[in-house]
């Protein structure tokens, strides 16, 4: 949609930055919001652009139906597999704006990890309070038995690294790592701990 602008953020990486394809198709979409009959197609689309781009993650997002408050973001099964089943050279999928559930493994090896964001740094609670959030949260997943417990959290844009840091400083380093997101992936597909979940089916056309 922009190349020039592509080719800047290209040109100026460093090796601490990984690109990522997003956000649901080949433009910003909602996959809940197209037939889907369409989607394997549209899917097959966005994973061209996935190889020219050198890209092996994929995020999905889809307020279609409701948001994590009201209604539901999640995918459904078919929608995920569709998904999975048409970018098989995927190293895995990320889906969420705000906290979502859906989590999967699939592919055509049935090991593709799909990880929904568990945590949305929003910019405004205080360093100190995101710590606390993320403590907790992995207090009620050792609980229930995901060790180890992957985490992804979405960073909102106006956090900046600073106030990022300050959160990582908050955190017990002996059972929390940092790790880039290829690298997370890697250890979700090696050993997946997160429980299989979907959407129920959104209605006839879209399931």
């Amino acid at each position: 949609l922009a190349p020039a602008v592509l080719e800047y953020f290209y040109n100026e990486a460093t090796p601490n930055d990984y690109f990522i394809g997003a956000i649901s198709g080949p433009g910003y979409m909602y996959p809940g919001a197209v037939p889907f009959d369409a989607l394997p197609h549209v899917v097959e689309l966005s994973a061209g652009l996935m190889k020219q781009l050198d890209m092996r993650v994929w995020e999905t997002m889809d307020d279609s139906h409701g948001s994590t408050v009201v209604g539901t973001s999640d995918l459904t099964q078919r929608v995920a597999e569709t998904y999975l089943n048409n970018m098989p050279d995927l190293l895995g999928m990320v889906h969420g704006y705000a906290p979502a559930f859906t989590f999967a493994s699939g592919g055509r090896d049935g090991r593709t990890p799909l990880l929904s964001f568990d945590y949305y740094l929003d910019p405004a609670p205080p360093p100190e309070q995101a710590a606390a959030d993320l403590q907790e949260l992995r207090a009620i997943n050792l609980r229930a038995g995901a060790a180890p417990y992957y985490c992804l959290v979405h960073v909102r844009e106006w956090s900046n690294i600073t106030r990022v840091e300050q959160v990582l400083d908050g955190l017990d380093s002996d059972f929390f790592e940092v790790v880039p997101l290829d690298t997370f992936l890697a250890m979700a597909r090696a050993k997946p701990t997160f429980e299989t979940h979907f959407a129920p089916p959104y209605n006839s056309t879209q399931e």
